[in-house]
């Protein structure tokens, strides 16, 4: 099914620029005015809306809060002749999921569309996790006080497998533990993961996280929104309830608290699947390597053969020739000794290879030991994982 796009503003040749420009790859409907793309929300339901911001009858502003009311999954990219930091600002406060700044180029336009495309399939995946994980916090924090969340959080927290999960666990917590609307941004040196409380993330609002999380304060407010930032993650409450200070200086405590363990869990997240990898490069390694010293022992003890094989042929060919050359019994029993003697420090040579062949085969069983201590740590710690869930949750 092609994807519904809505097109908002009002120059018809601007409208007909990007029309021409997605053809083929969205069905299209045009507005020239904030009524009329409303009134198309409810009837056309768009998946994605291109909209400026200066419109005859309202602003674009109004009309991306009134069409999400509407339609609370359509996704909004303002586009503007002005890329002023408030502008994207008041985008964003707004509920807009990206942001275009004119003039730009078709291929930009379709790239950003062609995300957002990825980032709708990808939340309604999201969207049905963090069900699963809503009911779990539900069913966990029911008959608990605030300190119970937070507890039950810390313990969910650190059965967490991967940054995912986690920050599912954390936007639950809050949304459901404490009914804040909230987003959170988990940055790695692998990945950058934005969710929030709807289940949605799109790109203006993790570029907002990403901007908030730099040269600001730990903990800071700005309008009805607390900011908690550390390296790896920014928690945004977007809610926090002025109306009732004491509510709202608990909350800043939990925030902090629960913020702090989620990057200490980021930490150890990353730890182990850095250990997971140099394990998984290490056993690689040894199994080569014991590879490697077999075939050294086979090669070997194939040489050692032939080298003796060689060295009997030998000594028959010359003693079966020393007839011809007419020597005396003395000079044939000389020349007999110097080859027996050559043969029996060959053969010593040898006794020392075997020596060798125990060392390899040593080596060879050491390294296996080492693969089977491995496997066995592993079954230990898929054991002691399955016992914490069982604990957690």
């Amino acid at each position: 099914m092609k994807t519904k796009i809505l097109i908002v503003d009002d120059e018809q040749e601007f409208r007909n620029l990007i029309k021409d420009g997605l053809a083929g790859h969205a069905e299209i409907m045009e507005a020239d005015s904030g009524i009329d793309a409303l009134n198309l929300v409810s009837t056309f339901h768009p998946d994605i809306i291109l909209l400026d911001i200066n419109l005859p009858d309202i602003n674009g502003y109004s009309v991306c809060l009134l069409a999400r009311e509407k339609q609370p999954e359509v996704r909004v990219v303002f586009i503007s002749g002005s890329d002023s930091l408030e502008t994207r600002q008041n985008a964003y406060a707004s509920g807009a999921d990206d942001f275009l700044p004119k003039p730009f180029r078709m291929a930009e336009l379709r790239r950003k569309i062609e995300l957002l495309q990825l980032i709708i399939t990808d939340s309604e995946r999201l969207k049905d996790s963090l069900k699963t994980a809503t009911d779990t916090a539900m069913s966990a924090i029911s008959n608990s006080g605030e300190m119970g969340t937070v507890i039950n959080f810390i313990k969910r927290a650190m059965s967490s497998p991967d940054i995912e999960s986690l920050l599912k666990v954390l936007i639950s917590t809050f949304s459901h533990g404490f009914d804040l609307n909230v987003s959170a941004q988990i940055r790695t040196e692998n990945e950058q993961k934005t969710l929030n409380s709807e289940g949605r993330s799109s790109p203006l609002e993790a570029e907002i996280l990403r901007t908030l999380s730099q040269d600001n304060p730990r903990i800071f407010e700005y309008g009805h929104r607390l900011i908690v930032n550390y390296p790896s993650i920014t928690l945004q409450i977007k809610n926090l309830p002025y109306n009732n200070p004491d509510f709202a200086g608990r909350i800043r405590d939990h925030a902090a608290i629960i913020t702090e363990t989620a990057e200490n869990r980021i930490h150890a997240i990353e730890t182990h699947q850095r250990l997971t990898l140099q394990s998984t490069n290490a056993k690689t390694a040894i199994s080569n390597m014991q590879e490697l010293v077999q075939q050294l022992e086979s090669d070997y003890k194939i040489q050692q053969s032939r080298s003796c094989e060689l060295f009997e042929n030998l000594k028959q060919q010359i003693e079966n020739s020393l007839a011809k050359f007419g020597l005396s019994n003395e000079q044939e029993t000389h020349f007999i000794k110097l080859i027996e003697d050559a043969s029996q420090a060959a053969a010593t040579l040898y006794d020392a290879g075997f020596s060798l062949d125990k060392k390899f085969s040593s080596i060879s069983a050491d390294l296996g030991l080492l693969l089977i201590k491995d496997a066995d740590k592993e079954i230990l710690e898929t054991i002691e994982d399955k016992e914490d869930s069982i604990i957690f949750f």
